[in-house]
């Protein structure tokens, strides 16, 4: 009669596993584990509430010759979406963000740079060099999405 009983290992590991994990979920639930999930979510939900401008700024084409042994330029147009009142910094510092980029261009050969645009990592990398040149301002006043209109390789 304890011969028909018997139950693989496995499948007692499996529900061991099981009750285990049950038993960590209802105790961290029983001493509020959970709370500091909703208080992050209280305050992303104040964070909504207070509406900032948001605008774009367009910075204008970049000429800049790649790190190709053979002659390639690359012309690209970038306009900065950003949240905040910093329309003015992004006007004092426009030429610093220009030579940022062209900086970022002239270190790559033209094949990287077409794949990075292609699959949106220049992007993400110029947004990068876009806040670090305009410094530490406050998170909500920032520069959220670099956008470009124009890719040219010649």
């Amino acid at each position: 009669m304890l011969e028909s009983w018997k139950l693989p290992i496995s499948t007692i590991v499996l529900v061991a596993t099981m009750l285990f994990g049950v038993m960590v979920s209802y105790q961290a639930a029983r001493k509020g584990g959970f709370a500091p999930i909703t208080e992050v979510q209280a305050a992303e939900a104040t964070n909504k509430s207070v509406t900032l401008s948001e605008g774009r700024f367009l910075i204008g084409e970049v000429i800049a010759p790649t790190a190709d042994a053979e002659a390639h330029f690359v012309k690209i147009e970038v306009e900065i979406l950003y949240q905040g009142n910093i329309e003015s910094l992004i006007e004092q510092k426009k030429h610093e963000i220009k030579e940022k980029i062209s900086q970022m261009i002239t270190r790559q050969n033209f094949m990287r740079l077409k794949e990075d645009f292609a699959d949106g990592f220049l992007q993400m990398d110029l947004l990068k060099s876009v806040n670090a040149v305009l410094g530490r301002t406050e998170d909500a006043e920032r520069a959220k999405k670099v956008t470009v209109s124009t890719f040219l390789v010649q």
